[in-house]
């Protein structure tokens, strides 16, 4: 299965929240910022400017300067306190992570930046994204919050083989896409899964792509995946077996022990 890319949209927020510096400029620039808490609401262009500073890369632009610094995220052009954290590890991750959650509604992508600790930017849905911290430990716990995972009634063992095209379909950014790739799933399901195709073709379903990459001490890239069709009648793994792609019944325990079994050791990253 193809790698799915991610789809960003830059857009603002006005949603204030106590104790929160909002400063929104032209052309989509927005930043809301709680110092006391290090919570940071921003649109994706000035993330990316802040993280390229945060690198030394290359200074924000004086419109993104300017709100990050009137937001309080700057302070005499350094990132504040409650930040260094997060920015640290987005600066210098040993490992990043994709969470593309699709469903009948739409597509978001969510972005992770593993070291000590992990920052993980949230695709809010209104075109603003957020920027947590989370305990590199507790990432499997953080996607499973974000993509709405929880016990499920089991499944039959017997599954469905499927086309990566559906599969591909089901992450597309168009409505009509997602809808055929749903379609060609409840055509290829087992009697078995009655209750599960009847879900996916009512739209009660998400399609959750977690991908892991980073690179190893030989300079290559490696990475992992777990893939899974979640709906209130079961959840199914996407299992890549050698000749085709099936969906295997699965539980929302397994699915955190795989996704925590995405994050590289000391070992394959380094060596030691």
């Amino acid at each position: 299965m193809t790698a799915f890319s991610s789809r960003h949209n830059l857009g603002r927020t006005t949603n204030d929240g106590a104790g929160a510096h909002t400063h929104e400029g032209g052309a989509g620039v927005t930043v809301q910022f709680d110092p006391r808490t290090g919570l940071l609401r921003l649109d994706g262009g000035t993330f990316l400017d802040l993280a390229d500073s945060a690198a030394g890369h290359r200074p924000c632009s004086p419109e993104r300067l300017e709100a990050l610094s009137h937001a309080g995220v700057l302070v005499d052009g350094r990132p504040h306190s409650s930040l260094g954290t997060v920015l640290s590890a987005v600066v210098a991750p040993r490992a990043q992570l994709t969470l593309t959650l699709a469903s009948e509604a739409g597509v978001h992508v969510h972005q992770g930046w593993l070291a000590c600790a992990t920052g993980l930017l949230v695709d809010l849905g209104d075109a603003t994204y957020e920027l947590r911290t989370v305990a590199t430990d507790d990432v499997s716990g953080a996607v499973m919050g974000l993509a709405g995972l929880e016990p499920r009634p089991g499944l039959a063992s017997e599954g469905a083989v499927v086309a990566e095209e559906t599969l591909e379909d089901l992450a597309a950014p168009t409505r009509e896409a997602r809808r055929r790739g749903a379609a060609a799933l409840v055509a290829a399901a087992s009697p078995d899964w009655a209750a599960w195709a009847a879900c996916v073709a009512a739209g009660l379903w998400t399609f959750a792509v977690v991908d892991a990459f980073w690179a190893t001490r030989f300079g290559s890239l490696a990475d992992r995946r777990v893939a899974v069709l979640d709906t209130p009648a079961g959840v199914a793994l996407v299992d890549p077996a050698e000749d085709d792609l099936r969906l295997v019944p699965t539980t929302a325990d397994d699915v955190r022990r795989l996704v925590a079994g995405l994050v590289p050791t000391a070992l394959e990253v380094s060596g030691t």
